[in-house]
């Protein structure tokens, strides 16, 4: 039996016909929430020349620790680590 991961996921990526869509297959999946956490926009694009004040989404842990992030948990073949 292949090793498994879990592979945690927010937005789009919590619907399986997405994951699927990226070719992507889990053995479970479970609603879960992270506490302390909060969806930012801060990341930098790697791309050369992107758009002013564009921000990827981030996961990042609250100083006060008063928020609370949803997503989907997937359970998944450590063989989509090298994908």
């Amino acid at each position: 039996m292949a090793n498994l991961i879990n592979f945690f996921t927010y937005g789009e990526l919590m619907n399986p016909k997405v994951m699927e869509e990226h070719g992507l297959q889990c053995k479970a999946m479970f609603s879960v929430s992270l506490s302390a956490c909060k969806l930012v926009f801060n990341k930098t694009p790697f791309e050369d020349n992107p758009p002013p004040k564009l921000g990827l989404a981030n996961i990042v842990h609250t100083q006060n620790g008063l928020a609370m992030m949803e997503g989907i948990l997937y359970e998944m073949e450590e063989s989509y680590l090298s994908q």
